[in-house]
């Protein structure tokens, strides 16, 4: 299997803090099921998910996965989940900051 190039890696930690940052950001606004909101958390999930696959972290991959799969089914749930969605992509987001800080 081969390694990432140093400067690949580097590039990918950056825009994953970035995308982190815009994770944090849209999900502070997750109040409702507003279909815009919902969009941008759904597209900053989505790139996360494929370029963690990318640059061979699965694990990010597939978290970012979980949060993209939860945020297109949001618009079947009550508004009255819209709280334990946020709760979820916090969570989601400390395991992100975690990941990336080791």
């Amino acid at each position: 299997m081969q390694t990432v190039p140093a400067d690949l890696h580097d590039s990918f930690i950056f825009d994953a803090w970035d995308a982190l940052g815009s994770l944090e950001a849209a999900t502070a606004k997750l109040t409702r099921f507003e279909p815009e909101v919902v969009k941008e958390l759904s597209v900053v999930a989505h790139r996360l998910k494929g370029t963690a696959a990318l640059y061979r972290y699965p694990q990010i991959s597939s978290l970012a996965e979980l949060a993209e799969r939860l945020l297109e089914g949001s618009s079947r749930l009550p508004e009255a989940e819209a709280a334990r969605v946020r709760s979820f992509l916090e969570k989601v987001a400390v395991c992100l900051q975690d990941a990336l800080t080791r």
